[in-house]
């Protein structure tokens, strides 16, 4: 093995890289969707909870109506059933995908101080790298990486995959990644999807890591990995969604069963969203667009809604399409639409978290979209789901329900801040300390009833996955 340890300096990968990158994939054409046979980590575990096998009862309300067209056609799903089931995920992408041999030094160094300092919040200057790379030429196996100002990292890879991260900071070690958990997460929810099982499947966002190594869905390397280890996965049907965000009315026909809201990393390095449009063909039914990058339909009594949070972060800032007074106007009206139609509830997704006691902290009190929702409590049951943060948070704040389900694949947020005082309990912790998980979130809906189910793999019990149901179900 050959290590070198290099300090670093960090500069924006130019348009060029991404070039260069495109032919560097050539030596890892097969690394996407690698098999977790080569994940040096712990196994996938052997039981994986799904929302067919939980909804297998006569009776049951986790599943679609479904029914079969003729010949040749697609089961159809929707628009209206008193009971069904869907499921939601978010932050599943990978920490970053380095697919190089040591004589690409030049070219993978141009995209670790990006990778690196965006998480870090910084340029990433200083990060000393000291990569591993296989013996013969051989694409990089391991990569230690110290960060100034943050613990650092020693981080596994194959075929350009990171397969395990572990965290080191003031000589304590946690394991804060593994691909086996990611994989969990994407096979549970490709079953939980099966014909009879949940209607169709939500992300709050962070499915790619960003546009800097290749934009289109067929081009990046994360887009092409989701692709191939969920989405492709997913049975097809026709979902029918009362259209509330596409032009015209009435029932809509979407193409494709995962819709997704706008997170950070999916901004990064692709402005316009090619990536994620390509990827989710669902959302063009919605009228989702670069310009207009939030969407809203009905499906069984119940409106679900998805918002750009990056608008929130700064209520003056012009960097999103759709600014922060924009977007709240579109959910009062949206609301509003719901109460006056009758709906029993509202389904809201933005990535950015209203409550969270993650490192990061939640939105800024004054573009909180939790201003908004509050009002609608004594109308609808409103329920909330955001991501970011990579763990499971559960917060109930004035009669809306908060769910941070951030844990379905990328490193993990194991540290958290100590909140001012009367900050919400988060009571899926509880207080308790936060371990490495891999969870995704189950709802069933039975008319009025929506109970939130997560379920969850935690490697310090490798041989049992686990749900349990939140705010007291």
């Amino acid at each position: 093995m050959k290590r070198h340890k290099r300090g670093h300096r960090t500069q924006p990968a130019p348009l060029a890289i991404a070039a260069l990158l495109v032919m560097s994939l050539a030596i890892s054409a097969a690394a996407c969707g690698t098999g977790e046979s080569t994940d040096g980590s712990s196994p996938t575990p052997a039981v994986s909870p799904s929302a067919s096998a939980a909804s297998a009862a006569d009776g049951d309300a986790g599943s679609a109506a479904a029914v079969e067209g003729g010949s040749g056609e697609l089961p159809v799903l929707g628009p209206s059933p008193d009971s069904f089931s869907f499921v939601v995920t978010s932050d599943t992408v990978a920490p970053g995908y380095l697919p190089f041999t040591e004589s690409q030094w030049e070219l993978m160094q141009s995209l670790i101080g990006p990778m690196t300092g965006y998480t870090a919040g910084d340029p990433g200057s200083g990060v000393v790298a000291e990569p591993t790379f296989a013996d013969g030429g051989g694409l990089l196996t391991h990569l230690s990486l110290a960060i100034p100002g943050r613990a650092a990292r020693e981080i596994d890879y194959r075929a350009g995959w990171p397969v395990r991260v572990v965290e080191v900071d003031g000589g304590v070690s946690r394991q804060t990644f593994r691909r086996a958990g990611q994989t969990w997460v994407y096979e549970s929810v490709a079953d939980a999807l099966e014909p009879g099982g949940a209607a169709f499947g939500l992300h709050a966002g962070d499915l790619s890591f960003w546009g800097l190594q290749g934009r289109a869905a067929e081009d990046s390397p994360y887009w092409s990995d989701l692709r191939k280890r969920l989405l492709d996965r997913v049975a097809p049907a026709r979902l029918q969604v009362g259209a509330v965000s596409a032009p015209g009315s009435g029932v809509t026909g979407l193409d494709g069963r995962v819709v997704a809201c706008v997170g950070n990393h999916e901004t990064w390095g692709d402005p316009e969203l090619e990536g994620m449009r390509g990827a989710l063909p669902a959302l063009e039914g919605l009228g989702f667009a670069a310009d207009r990058p939030v969407w809203a339909f009905d499906f069984g009594g119940t409106r679900f809604i998805g918002l750009d949070s990056e608008a929130f972060v700064d209520a003056g800032g012009d960097a999103r399409p759709l600014d922060h007074a924009a977007q709240m106007a579109l959910l009062r009206e949206w609301l509003d639409g719901a109460a006056e139609a009758g709906l029993d509830r509202a389904v809201v997704l933005y990535h950015r978290p209203s409550f969270t006691l993650g490192r990061v902290g939640g939105l800024p009190a004054a573009t909180d979209p939790h201003l908004v929702l509050r009002e609608y409590t004594d109308r609808l049951d409103v329920l909330v789901f955001n991501g970011h943060v990579h763990t499971t948070e559960a917060f109930e704040v004035e009669g809306v329900r908060y769910v941070v389900c951030g844990a379905g694949g990328s490193e993990q947020e194991l540290v958290t801040r100590v909140p001012r005082a009367g900050y919400p309990l988060d009571s899926y912790w509880a207080g308790a300390p936060r371990e490495e998980e891999y969870a995704w979130v189950e709802v069933r809906v039975d008319g009025d009833d929506a109970d939130v189910l997560v379920h969850r793999w935690r490697p310090s019990a490798p041989d049992l996955a686990e749900t349990v149901e939140l705010f007291g179900g």
